[in-house]
């Protein structure tokens, strides 16, 4: 299985039937403004909480 890890928002291949990309975003960077979903902004602090101590 292999799949493309990218830095920028939304970079799929437009043209392809699976409208997915997976996104590396750095702890030191990442914010609950980088996602829609209650439980995903709550996960948010979880890992700063965990990881920037």
């Amino acid at each position: 299985m292999s799949f493309k890890i990218s830095k920028n928002p939304f970079d799929f291949n437009k043209e392809s039937d699976v409208l997915q990309a997976f996104r590396f975003i750095p702890v030191k960077t990442l914010s609950e403004n980088n996602f829609t979903f209650p439980i995903d902004k709550h996960i948010v602090c979880l890992i700063k909480d965990t990881f920037t101590k």
